[in-house]
């Protein structure tokens, strides 16, 4: 289809778990984030479960595009707004890390010279979800103590860092 135009459709929710899972092999970058656009669309038709979407940005997260990742972020979001309480917020917390601690970690908490510039975009994201709802302990004495020494050379922090770095 390559992700063109305006329309929403339904499968069943095995076939649409498995097209989750495979997305990457069977799916162009553009074509996984629609996919996932149209799982919210679903979320919020009330005809797709919370745990579906849960369960496809869980895949979408250890996608190798930066894009696609950062719908999954998008994702997760909704998520937050639409599920999350004081109830199960340490569960959202253990969710946050395992589905996107693993990119952090491929893609580094430091940019490197000459990354592609949508990892470069994505990186504070992926920092602020990790210790914003992650409650990520190491993300967050790093955070502190790349604002500690911000507030004394501005110059050695990233400038894509900054914000993520003042905000946690």
């Amino acid at each position: 289809s390559t992700a063109s135009g305006y329309y929403r459709w339904t499968i069943s929710s095995d076939l649409m778990n498995e097209l989750s899972v495979r997305a990457s092999e069977i799916m162009s970058p553009r074509e996984r984030i629609a996919f996932l656009d149209n799982m919210i669309a679903l979320l919020n038709a009330g005809t797709l479960g919370g745990n579906e979407l849960m369960q496809a940005i869980a895949s979408f997260s250890q996608d190798k595009h930066p894009r696609v990742i950062s719908s999954a972020i998008g994702a997760l979001s909704i998520v937050e707004e639409t599920f999350i309480d004081s109830s199960n917020r340490h569960l959202f917390s253990q969710f946050v890390q395992q589905t996107l601690k693993p990119s952090l970690e491929r893609f580094g908490i430091q940019p490197s010279e000459n990354e592609d510039e949508n990892i470069t975009l994505l990186r504070p994201s992926l920092i602020g979800w990790l210790g914003d709802e992650g409650k990520d302990k190491t993300l967050l004495n790093i955070a502190d103590k790349n604002f500690r020494e911000y507030l004394k050379s501005p110059d050695k922090l990233h400038p894509s860092l900054v914000g993520v770095t003042i905000s946690l």
